[in-house]
């Protein structure tokens, strides 16, 4: 299927994969941020 849509699989999986650690990134930082917020009440 990835040929009739002419897609490059490589390139497709590792634009994934970068777009999923910046997501991870975000979150963790998200959620480091809220416990030391947590802690400094």
């Amino acid at each position: 299927m990835a040929s009739t849509l002419d897609i490059d699989l490589e390139q497709a999986v590792e634009e994934k994969l970068a777009a999923n650690e910046q997501r991870f990134d975000e979150e963790a930082a998200e959620e480091i941020t809220e416990q030391l917020q947590s802690y400094q009440r």
